[in-house]
């Protein structure tokens, strides 16, 4: 990389980047998020688009869960908190589903968050088009920075007026997205990092599921174990 070489504005800093994630197949991101309730993480690894994926979130108050999307199914494994808050489940249900993979059933509203939660919309919903507007772009400073000698070029809104108040972009000629950080609408503080391009594996499904809602088998009812794959 030439050191001497200016440093991109801003709107092509954001540009690049966007075409950059838009055509990657894969990747990696943690985040991680302060509502004034307690610190939330979310972890998310694979396609883009969503349709193969690992999605891990621990919640302060709804409790911790790790998803994952294979063959347009989705499978669950969360502790007792996180059922019997993010689905609604009774106690006696909660605790038979907790810490056990569970296959989640077709229309459930679990499934259908979870299908929105991709790596593509995260960086949508931070960089897009819509996210950052010219204007916007217009008014944040470049700089060249070094992490842990990786190149970044970064963008930086210095008088916090966006959402957005940094943004950071590998130097190497990829345009990848290394760090988004700034407020939500509901004010919440975030900040995300990105790497992993095009590197990541395939997400299998869990060996030992079973069906919502519960790990019950038997004669006369229950849902029973699902495949061991």
């Amino acid at each position: 990389m030439d050191t001497n070489a200016p440093v991109p504005d801003a709107k092509k800093l954001a540009d690049d980047a966007r075409s950059a994630y838009r055509s990657a197949k894969s990747a990696h991101v943690h985040a991680t998020i302060d509502d004034g309730t307690g610190m939330q993480t979310i972890d998310i690894h694979g396609t883009m688009d969503g349709t193969n994926q690992e999605l891990s979130v621990k919640d302060p108050v709804g409790g911790d869960a790790t998803l994952r999307t294979v063959d347009d199914k989705y499978y669950i494994k969360g502790n007792q908190d996180f059922w019997e808050n993010a689905v609604k489940s009774n106690s006696t249900t909660a605790a038979l589903l907790a810490d056990k993979w569970v296959l989640a059933p077709e229309k459930s509203t679990t499934r259908s968050s979870v299908s929105k939660l991709t790596i593509r919309a995260v960086l949508d919903e931070m960089l897009g088009d819509g996210a950052l507007s010219d204007s916007e772009l217009a008014e944040m400073k470049t700089s060249r920075a070094s992490d842990n000698g990786t190149a970044l070029f970064v963008a930086t809104d210095e008088g916090n007026s966006g959402d957005v108040n940094t943004f950071k972009v590998l130097a190497d000629g990829s345009n990848n997205v290394a760090e988004v950080s700034g407020k939500s609408d509901d004010g919440s503080d975030g900040t995300a990092k990105f790497d992993g391009w095009d590197t990541q594996k395939h997400v299998d499904v869990p060996k030992g599921y079973v069906t919502f809602p519960g790990p019950t088998s038997g004669p006369g009812g229950g849902t029973g174990p699902g495949r061991d794959t």
